[in-house]
């Protein structure tokens, strides 16, 4: 079973908490006429004209995890020639979006949450810094145990990721298909970067 970015993959830069994030999610990017960028959908219709049409998308889908001081300020399309190659830059967009939450930031904390792909892998999605509290476990479907915005918003996501406006893949290339379950706690790296030495 493959587990790699090829052939592409998304970066989308965003600032939470006051601190700068990445969030790295598998594509499978393709170039249009006129030699921009689109990117496939799992499900028809099959693809994005635009691959920042894809992002966009995305980003108005998870903004409801985020504080309102949030912002997303961009994102970068890379692909990769083989799945061992080195990542190719293609195009950058900036996304200018604020998170939509009123609730406090949970400071140095994450959100991880998979899903089962039609391949047999996972896409795990990672957030940093939500305005959900940490060391809660998220059920599927409803995503019982998580605290506002956590609940609502997972549904959303789930749905989007399984929907046909999704443009993202497992790293084994296949589609998500199947909610697991979500977890938050305190990022250690975040926790030691920005509290330890501090």
């Amino acid at each position: 079973m493959q587990n790699s970015l090829y052939p592409g993959f998304v970066r989308i830069e965003y600032v939470a908490g006051g601190h700068p994030h990445t969030q790295t999610l598998p594509v499978k990017p393709f170039q249009v006429v006129g030699g921009g960028w689109g990117l496939e959908k799992p499900i028809a219709p099959a693809q994005y004209a635009s691959w920042s049409d894809g992002v966009t998308a995305w980003v108005t889908v998870i903004r409801s995890l985020f504080h309102t001081t949030s912002n997303f300020v961009t994102a970068s399309l890379w692909t990769l020639a083989s799945p061992d190659s080195d990542p190719q830059f293609r195009d950058e967009v900036g996304l200018g979006v604020a998170g939509a939450s009123s609730a406090t930031t949970s400071a140095n904390s994450q959100l991880a949450v998979g899903f089962r792909t039609d391949a047999g892998g996972i896409l795990r999605v990672m957030f940093m810094e939500t305005a959900v509290t940490v060391n809660q476990v998220g059920i599927p479907a409803a995503y019982t145990g998580l605290t506002a915005p956590g609940a609502a918003s997972m549904v959303a996501i789930a749905a989007f990721l399984k929907g046909n406006e999704n443009c993202f893949f497992g790293r084994d290339g296949g589609r998500p298909i199947a909610s697991l379950r979500a977890f938050t706690k305190t990022n250690d790296a975040l926790r030691k970067k920005f509290v330890l030495d501090a």
